[in-house]
């Protein structure tokens, strides 16, 4: 569709702008699947397959995590927190973004940046946090937590919040975000490592 189909008024953006989040990652879904099923042998009329950067890319980081296990070492950053008497472990991995899209259909990179964002370093208890802040920090952590203890950790952030007493953000959020920082950097080390020993 051409932006000139669009009413002059501007009715049609402004029907459209709440839902742009939603169809973005629906796109993205369907252009995924399309391609998972074009490269087992599916045909779609007017399209192909064609080799570029991004497929390169995730052989790439797969080999990286192959290379990585096969060392006895784990490729993942993970983080153990005693929280209200109880150790709940956090991991983080490049699958986070993809997991928490499909959850609950918001970009964790946004969303964690809003967070540290507000949050007052030097008075955590300060922070401008609003109740929809406080159950972004809540999904976040329950998708690191759930990926990993997958079999440990309930199937919905309610039934998990639901085995502590207390959760503090002011506790939680700040190792969450180092922990997401280190595995940025991890990917970032691991690839540029991997370039150097293949030469690509």
């Amino acid at each position: 569709m051409s932006c000139h189909a669009i009413n002059p008024a501007g009715k049609g953006i402004a029907a459209i702008l709440p839902k742009i989040d939603s169809l973005t990652a629906w796109a993205g879904d369907v252009k995924e699947y399309a391609l998972g099923k074009a490269l087992t042998g599916t045909v779609y009329p007017g399209f192909k397959v064609v080799e570029g950067r991004s497929i390169r890319k995730y052989t790439d980081e797969a080999a990286v995590v192959k290379a990585v296990e096969a060392a006895g070492a784990d490729p993942y950053e993970k983080k153990l927190l005693g929280i209200d008497g109880k150790d709940v472990t956090f991991r983080a991995s490049a699958a986070i973004p993809r997991i928490y899209r499909h959850r609950f259909h918001r970009d964790i990179y946004k969303d964690l940046a809003k967070l540290q964002k507000s949050m007052d370093a030097e008075d955590p208890e300060a922070s401008g946090l609003d109740s929809f802040s406080l159950e972004m920090f809540e999904d976040i952590a329950f998708v690191m937590a759930k990926h990993a203890d997958p079999k440990g950790v309930p199937d919905t952030p309610d039934e998990w919040l639901e085995e502590f007493n207390t959760f503090s953000i002011y506790q939680v959020l700040p190792e969450i975000i180092d922990l997401w920082g280190l595995n940025v950097q991890t990917q970032v080390e691991s690839k540029k490592n991997f370039e150097r020993l293949t030469g690509k």
